[in-house]
């Protein structure tokens, strides 16, 4: 009865070593970034998605629509979520994804003015660094994936981590973001989400009368 409450610190250490870890990866993205210095692996995996791209202009023309798709499409679900999320009164888990969704979007504008790395294709289109499609899409996954029952979390996770990295290496493939950017990305939207997830808990959420009602029976019955 008492062993999840004991296992209860070493889960919260974990969650903590997944703020930890991807905002350490990040300072030494950035720390490189604001110092103007480039990265070898950022310039050649930029010219492999330069020979592929110059060979087949008319498939990246098709994931570039795709991609966009994928961005109204995404847009819409969160939106679906919050409604499906109130609807059942989830409110705590509901603030959660308001939180980590509006907390991205607040993020990725703040964190370009601080860097201001030029776009790498258009320089007048804004600033590139980190990439905020890859942190809102690898935010949105696993906030979904956290409010999962726990014994759904590892399959669908894996699947979202691998569609968070496909989605990733098409933004380097069609030359929207530097490989850096889109790590970058990750790195921040890991670490935001873990960090509201430890402050709300939203896996606590008071239980329903029904359930409450469910478990005086049982009691009764013993």
């Amino acid at each position: 009865m008492h062993a999840p409450a004991a296992a209860a610190p070493g889960a919260r250490a974990a969650f903590a070593a997944f703020v930890a870890a991807p905002l350490l990866v990040f300072a030494v993205l950035a720390e490189r970034i604001e110092d103007g210095r480039a990265f070898a692996w950022d310039h050649r995996l930029l010219h492999v998605a330069d020979v592929w791209y110059a060979a087949n202009r008319t498939t990246a023309a098709v994931l570039e629509v795709a991609v966009i798709g994928t961005i109204v499409v995404g847009a819409l679900v969160a939106l679906a979520v919050l409604v499906a999320l109130l609807v059942r009164g989830r409110g705590r888990q509901a603030l959660f994804w308001v939180l980590v969704v509006g907390g991205v979007l607040a993020l990725d504008v703040a964190l370009k003015e601080v860097f201001r790395r030029p776009a790498l294709v258009n320089e007048e289109s804004g600033y590139s660094f980190p990439s905020g499609n890859a942190m809102a899409s690898a935010a949105v996954i696993a906030a979904a994936v956290l409010l999962l029952p726990t014994g759904r979390r590892w399959l669908v996770g894996l699947i979202g981590a691998a569609a968070a990295g496909l989605y990733g290496a098409l933004l380097v493939l069609l030359y929207w973001h530097y490989p850096s950017d889109v790590v970058a990305g990750w790195c921040v939207a890991l670490a935001w989400v873990t960090a509201v997830w430890l402050a709300l808990r939203p896996d606590l959420r008071p239980r329903n009368a029904l359930e409450r009602g469910e478990d005086a029976a049982a009691a009764r019955e013993r």
